[in-house]
């Protein structure tokens, strides 16, 4: 009788210890996705016709949130995260010209996609 309760206690016991490490391991799931998105720093906009574009922080993206972008493939996203480490910051739309492959009309397109943000 008392081996049989003493199982049953470590059983109750073992249930307990996998709840609390499941729910740890959610809240830390939970935390890192919530750390990732605030340090993206992207916002939504949403037009009076209904369309919502994604504004991109040139200054704070990595290559593969740029890619994203229209026009920019995997080497221009890594020629502009190269030219914001070596240049500094971008300050508006016509400063992505500083980038090999992006022109006026380049940056002119792109301005609608993204936003700049100024504190380093």
């Amino acid at each position: 009788m008392l081996n049989l309760l003493h199982q049953e206690i470590l059983t109750r016991r073992a249930k307990a210890s996998f709840v609390i490490v499941l729910i740890g391991t959610v809240l830390l799931t939970v935390m890192s996705l919530a750390a990732a998105v605030s340090r993206c720093r992207e916002r939504v906009v949403v037009y009076p016709a209904g369309e919502v574009l994604w504004l991109v922080d040139v200054n704070r993206a990595d290559a593969g949130t740029l890619e994203m972008l229209p026009e920019v493939g995997p080497t221009l996203a890594g020629r502009i995260v190269a030219e914001r480490e070596s240049g500094g910051w971008f300050t508006g739309s016509a400063d992505l010209e500083r980038v090999r492959g992006i022109g006026p009309v380049t940056s002119a397109r792109l301005s609608a996609y993204v936003s700049f943000d100024d504190e380093e």
